[in-house]
């Protein structure tokens, strides 16, 4: 569902190449049953009796629809451009969020380290580190704060930038393969990231709803 505006792009593509595949595909026989029927929507492509000349019709009807799909198929690089772009657009906001409407204000540099630190400090990974390299916080805030000055981040500086030239790679790039490979490493690289910006993100609006009841109560 997180990829639903690029279904339609990816869909197209995949029947593309499916049609591409079965073009060029020669089998050594093809085998039906003795009651077996053409669908309706087959016979377009296939005729109402191609067994008789079963290779050179299941050849040219990929053919066909080869050429019916490329003349319909959204643009691949267009669509995914539009999606990611959007991502990287929430999750800028995002991050101007949780740096200017906190409790404590951060830059935005601060608020990705800060996002992965609340993450970390309570799994088996981090507990270890805090225990091997002599941590002795025992209130919460101080043993996250703890774990956000000396963990090793490998994300600590804000992404967006370097998000954008990413996506300026894929905008720029002209076979739509290569377009979905860069694509579809930006999302599973960044994942985690953005994960963590995601729950950061929904801890400060659920405080800041908290605050706002507590107002209206009294």
């Amino acid at each position: 569902m997180s990829h639903e505006s690029i279904l339609p792009h990816l869909a197209s593509f995949y029947f593309n190449i499916a049609c591409e595949v079965l073009e060029n595909y020669s089998p050594e026989f093809i085998s039906w049953g003795r009651n077996q029927k053409i669908p309706h929507r087959a016979k377009k492509y296939l005729g109402s009796n191609p067994f008789m000349n079963a290779k050179e019709v299941f050849h040219e009807a990929s053919k066909r629809l080869k050429n019916v799909g490329e003349s319909m198929s959204p643009e691949l690089v267009e669509g995914l451009s539009t999606h990611l772009k959007t991502e990287i657009d929430k999750y800028d906001e995002y991050i101007c969020f949780l740096a200017e409407d906190g409790p404590t204000e951060m830059t935005r540099d601060q608020v990705i380290v800060d996002s992965q630190a609340w993450h970390m400090a309570f799994t088996d990974e981090g507990k270890k580190y805090a225990n091997d390299n002599g941590c002795d916080k025992s209130i919460v805030a101080e043993y996250v704060d703890w774990i956000r000055d000396n963990y090793p981040w490998k994300h600590k500086v804000d992404p967006i930038s370097s998000w954008k030239k990413r996506l300026q790679a894929i905008e720029k790039e002209k076979d739509p393969h290569k377009a979905l490979l860069k694509y579809n490493n930006f999302m599973s690289q960044t994942e985690e990231l953005r994960e963590r910006i995601d729950d950061a993100t929904s801890s400060l609006d659920g405080y800041i709803q908290e605050q706002i009841d507590r107002i209206r109560d009294k």
